[in-house]
This record gives C-alpha cells, structure tokens and sequence, in this order.
C-alpha cells in the first residue's frame, strides 16, 4: 500500500473512532445531567474557537503544504518550524490578551449570564495549546506521516472523556454552572494531553532530518497560505456564533428560561443532531476520498470525472434516502432509547430531510474541492450560513417557534446550499444523473418508510426497546439487496 491510501485509510479509521468515543460520551453526559450543561458549553464554544482560529492562523495548511515542498527538495525543516512556532506563539498571546479584554463586553452586550463567562475563561489556554498543537499537525501531514496526528487526536478524545466522565460521575448532583465548567476544563485536558504526545511525536521525528541542509525560513509564504484558510474558517465560526446568540435569546424573548434554553439548545446541537450526523461518517469519508481521485480525472480524463461525479452523488443519494426515511419514523423513539429523551419526535422528523442535505452537500464539495473550486466551496458556505441566521432571527427570535423553528431554519439553510453546489458542479462538470437511478431508490426509500414502524413492532418481541435499531439495519440491508438486483447500485460505483 502506497504512503498515500495509507494516510487515507488512517485518516477514515481515526475519524470514525473519533466519531464513535464522542458519540458515547455524549450519550453518557446527557443520561446522568441532561442538557443544560452540554448546552452552555454549545453556546460558549464558538466564542472561543473564535480567537484560536486567529492565533491558529491556518497553519496546519500552510505548513503542511511547505514542508511537503522542502521534503521533496530534501532539505532540513528546522528553521520552518522555528518560524512557524515563534509565529503561533505571538499571534497567540495577542490573541489571548484581546479575549480577556473584549470577550467579557461581547457577553455581557449579548445578554449572556456569568456562567457562560465562567466557562470562556477555563477554556482559554487553549487559545495557546491548540495553535502549537497545529503547526506540528502541519508538519506531520506535510511529511505524510498520518499515523501520529491521528493517534494524537485519539489520545486527546481519550484524556477528554477520561477527565469529563469522572468529574461529571462524582460531581453530577452539583450545579448546572459547576458541571459546565467541568465539560471545558475536560476539553482543555483533552487538548494538553495531545499537545504532550504529539510533542514526543516531534521530537522523535525530528531527528532523522538532522544530517539533511537546512532550508529557509518562508515567513512570507505562511501567511500568504495560512492568512486565506483564516478568513475562511473565521467566517464559519462567525456563522456558529450568530446562532449561539440567537437561538437561545429567541426562546429567552418568549417566556423560557435562562436554563431552559441552554438546556433546549444542547438538546438540538449534541442531541439531535449528533444522532442525525452520525452516519455522515460514511459520506465523510467518501468526500475525503473522492478530492484526489476527483483532482487527478479533472485533468486526465474528462469523461471518467463526469461519470466519477454522478456514481459519487447517486451512491450518497442511495444511502441518504433510507437513512431518513428511518429517522423520520423511529428518530424520536432512538433519542428515548439512547439518550432517555421524549417529546423530540417532530424535532427528528424536520432534521431527518435535512440529513439528506447533509450528506449530500458533503459529497458535493469535495467534488468542488477536488476541482479545486475552493472560492465556490466558501460562497456556498456564506451563502447557507446567511440563510441560516436570517432565518432563525425571523423563526425562533421573532415568531418564537421554538427549537422546531431552529430545525426548520437548518433544513432550509442546508437544502438551499445544497442546490447551490448542485448548480455548479452541473455548470462545470456537465454530468447526467439517470432517472431510473433517482426515481427506484426514492421508491425503495418509500417502502422502507411505510414498513420501519410495523417492522419494529413486531422485532419488539425478539428485541424489546432495542428493535428500531435492529429494524433500521435489516431495512437498510435489504434496501441495498434490492437495489442491487435492480442493477441500481454496483460495488463498482464505489471503486
């Protein structure tokens, strides 16, 4: 196996595990507290990510990119990431010391309550560990060696979980406030022990390059690469903290409390939708995979991209659909047999069309992004983001629809910039999409519909509370079953 599907497979392996341990702890947090905790530390997140993307600066890009070049020159990058550390550091004081001056006005301008300030200030040493933790990413990446950074990311989730399930075991009867800032101070342990293996990492490698001449210092190119790869993802954080403020102040204006509404908010971000997201690791996946492949047919082989790109959204398409249609009908019932919540039925029916969005849109732009249409990716993004926020101001904060509203607005925003991405990639790829490949799966996904709930009933008897989750399996294989004998669906499509 070459070093390249190497990376590949270690980035998927790792992202799903990842995925997986965040999943459980989540479930586990909100059966012993519930929400409201999960929901300040929701509210206060982007505030924060906010500065360490700034003092980030993109390095892991910029990094990467540049050590790949001097690699290929086999040169020394001693003196890159000397640069690179002396830059991260500074921007990361700057950044520091403008959060504790600014960040308490925005909260308190915003209306949020001492606790979520509470919380911003425990979180900040990340503002320094996660920029340091970056450029080492970057140089990993750059010398395409996956194995570390994934293993380090892993061994963060782990310390995360480690120190949040303990603290929240012993301590769970305390105050909402008080548990809060233990889920941060978690994150931030989390976030050191990666920055401490990854640094042992580092050192280790460093070593085979100190025979190798040592390169420049390229000061002016880590900004021109990293200062773009900012704006974009400042933007996005921008975006999260719209949605932090609105949201809850929307329910707050009609008659919820302080507590309700965090609680509401960590219902709909690290309930429902962690459920909803949680078989995006599979379309995930497939976007990482595809912008390579994507990048090579681009300039190779124009008939191959237009094939390769309608095989990619109709296998998504396929997999999005029953996947829905399942949520739409047992969603509710899961979030009761995991999470030990009610009354969030209508909430995963609204979210269950927006999975197929979801799941689209993440195929869709790593299509984009193997064409290299990395502008587009970011309009689209604004532009969902845009709808996003305008649509919650007008729901949830002047109409007072509540959490559904919220729903409501997401599966709009995502719908629309799913459109989007679809116009553009048929502007300039010019694929066709058969109609019997779009018309039998939707179908197939109907009959799935109709059957999921009197199949579950009568699994009930094999598998008690457990037959939803048994019943969307059998469904799902059979779905597939059909498909493939239709000759809708070949493991061909995947290849």
């Amino acid at each position: 196996m070459n070093r390249f599907l190497r990376g590949t497979l270690i980035l998927f392996i790792s992202g799903i595990i990842l995925k997986v341990m965040g999943f459980f702890y989540q479930v586990f947090i909100v059966r012993t507290i519930g929400t409201e905790a999960i929901g300040l530390v929701n509210m206060v997140h982007p505030y924060y990510i906010a500065p360490v993307i700034i003092a980030t600066m993109g390095m892991p890009i910029a990094i990467s990119r540049i050590v790949a070049k001097t690699e290929a020159k086999n040169e020394n990058n001693g003196q890159i990431m000397r640069t690179a550390f002396k830059l991260v550091i500074v921007l990361s004081v700057l950044t520091l010391v403008s959060a504790l001056i600014f960040m308490p006005r925005i909260f308190a301008r915003a209306g949020f309550d001492n606790r979520l300030r509470w919380c911003f200030y425990i979180l900040l040493p990340g503002i320094i560990i996660v920029p340091l933790s970056s450029v080492m990413r970057g140089y990993f990446q750059g010398r395409r060696r996956m194995l570390s950074p994934a293993l380090g990311q892993i061994f963060e989730q782990m310390c995360r979980i480690s120190v949040g399930a303990g603290l929240i075991y012993f301590f769970k009867d305390a105050y909402q406030g008080y548990l809060a800032l233990f889920l941060c101070a978690a994150l931030i342990c989390g976030e050191f022990g990666g920055l401490v293996l990854l640094s042992v990492f580092y050192l280790h490698e460093r070593r085979s390059e100190k025979n190798l001449p040592l390169g420049e210092a390229h000061l002016a190119e880590m900004l021109a690469l990293g200062v773009p790869a900012t704006l974009t993802r400042f933007t996005s954080s921008v975006d999260l903290m719209a949605e932090a403020w609105i949201l809850p102040a929307g329910l707050r204006k009609h008659g919820v409390t302080a507590s309700e509404s965090a609680a509401l908010y960590g219902r709909l971000n690290s309930v429902c939708f962690t459920l909803v997201s949680l078989p995006g690791v599979l379309t995930n996946a497939l976007a990482t995979m595809l912008l390579p492949s994507i990048a090579a047919l681009s300039v190779r082989d124009k008939a191959k991209l237009k094939e390769k790109c309608a095989d990619s959204i109709l296998v998504t398409y396929m997999f999005a659909l029953p996947v829905a249609a399942i949520f739409y009908q047992e969603g509710g019932a899961m979030l009761a047999l995991i999470y030990k919540l009610h009354d969030l039925e209508e909430v995963m029916r609204i979210l269950s069309v927006c999975a197929i969005f979801i799941y689209l849109g993440q195929t869709m732009v790593g299509i984009l992004q193997g064409l290299g249409r990395n502008q587009a990716v970011f309009w689209t993004n604004l532009s969902g983001s845009v709808l996003k926020i305008v649509l919650l101001a007008i729901l949830v904060y002047d109409r007072g629809e509540g959490i559904k509203g919220a729903a409501w607005a997401f599966m709009a925003a995502y719908g629309g910039q799913c459109m989007i991405e679809f116009v553009l990639l048929k502007i300039y790829v010019g694929f066709r999409l058969s109609a019997k490949r779009l018309l039998l799966p939707f179908l197939a996904s109907g009959a799935v519909w109709m059957i999921v709930p009197l199949f579950t009933a009568n699994l009930q008897i094999f598998f008690g509370a457990w037959a939803p989750i048994w019943a969307s399996v059998i469904l799902c294989l059979g779905y597939l079953t059909i498909l493939r004998l239709l000759g809708v669906f070949s493991l061909e499509m995947l290849s």
